[in-house]
């Protein structure tokens, strides 16, 4: 369910809730990259989406009388809610068949944006099967909800449930690739199952079915009382050797909790954390594990799956990656870190939702990362 602050995540099997996330990157974090392209009329297809925001809005994107008032979010938000269905589809289909222009930077980004939220979701629920040793012989539903699926057309896809169908078939296959490397037999077995079974994209007919609650929506498809438990995230990555306080250490694998309460259960009662540290290799030159080096592959312009991030960018993101893990603190019964640069924001701290939150896509805007994966391939 992409809204505008964060993207929220219900997994469910059977009458159970496995996971219910956030991550940072939602509706938010879309804008702040278009205002960015809209301010930088040298970014290729800056001056395309000006004139498409144009064209959707029915105004200027960047009149001054705008400008001093509110944020392209916002605006966006009001002039659609203007719109009804009929209206709104014709200019999305006019927008995409006109294109975003050659090598779009905000084509580029959008793409990558929905891919990685996809993506995030799948390895959670990776994850699921593979902890609760779950064979999917059923599959895996998505379902989408939330206004930034609206947003599609500025990756020149189509609203389409079968179109995303694709798409997300595509991002398993990659992930289970990439897993399937390190999986012993039984893992592999149940890896090797997972497949996308169906995909319902709420807003498909009607623009304003998006706002539909994912959450919800599983809640009512529960035929029994649901069952809520530990529904933290899942680790998504290896950590090597965690060590809190004066606790032996462990390893927490990609497809293990990472919460509160599954640490007091491994590593004894944890009043508060006064030490963090985990073992990594010494060249950060590149991704600490494979499923961070594949979040990264996505935005390869030639096969859609080497990394091609530069190793002193990697040296950069696996520094800020291990000093937030460093930084964790349990705050109201969760693990947290808080913003060097907001103190009063915090950030999760399973590893890959902090990787993808804050260092792919920090809300300073600050430490882009994905800028210079985009000018690698061509996209800038």
């Amino acid at each position: 369910d992409i809204g505008g602050g964060t993207a929220d995540i219900a997994i469910r099997h059977q009458d159970k809730f496995v996971v219910l996330d956030s991550i940072k990157v939602a509706g938010k974090t879309f804008f702040d990259i278009a205002e960015r392209t809209l301010d930088e009329s040298s970014i290729s297809g800056s001056a395309q989406l000006k004139r498409h925001l144009e064209q959707l809005l029915g105004r200027d994107p960047k009149s001054p009388d705008i400008k001093l008032k509110v944020s392209l979010g916002n605006l966006y938000s009001v002039q659609i809610n203007e719109l009804d269905d009929r209206s709104f589809k014709e200019r999305e289909e006019s927008i995409i068949k006109q294109g975003m222009g050659t090598k779009s930077f905000n084509r580029y980004r959008s793409q990558l944006f929905f891919h990685h939220l996809l993506s995030y979701a799948l390895l959670q629920a990776c994850a699921a099967a593979v902890s609760q040793n779950l064979s999917l012989s059923n599959g895996i539903k998505l379902i989408l909800g939330g206004n930034g699926w609206g947003l599609l057309l500025f990756a020149e896809w189509k609203r389409s449930s079968s179109f995303l169908h694709q798409e997300a078939d595509y991002l398993l296959g990659l992930l289970k690739e990439n897993l399937l490397k390190s999986a012993d037999e039984k893992q592999r077995e149940i890896i090797e199952k997972i497949h996308i079974s169906g995909l319902t994209l709420l807003n498909e007919k009607n623009l304003s079915e998006a706002k539909n609650s994912v959450a919800l929506g599983a809640l009512q498809a529960v035929d029994q009382e649901p069952v809520f438990e530990d529904t933290e995230p899942y680790a998504g990555i290896d950590i090597k050797g965690l060590k809190l306080n004066t606790a032996e250490p462990q390893d927490i694998k990609w497809f293990e909790k990472w919460s509160y309460k599954s640490f007091q259960t491994r590593f004894g009662r944890i009043p508060q954390l006064t030490y963090v540290s985990f073992e990594h290799e010494e060249n950060l030159s590149s991704a600490i594990h494979s499923n961070l080096s594949t979040a990264i592959g996505l935005g390869n312009s030639h096969d859609g799956k080497t990394d091609n991030m530069p190793a002193t960018t990697w040296q950069q993101m696996n520094g800020n990656l291990i000093a937030g893990l460093r930084a964790m603190i349990i705050e109201g019964g969760q693990l947290v870190v808080a913003d060097p640069h907001n103190p009063n924001e915090r950030h999760s701290s399973a590893p890959y939702n902090f990787f993808l939150s804050h260092i792919l896509y920090p809300s300073d805007g600050q430490r882009d990362f994905l800028d210079v994966l985009a000018e690698v391939n061509g996209n800038r």
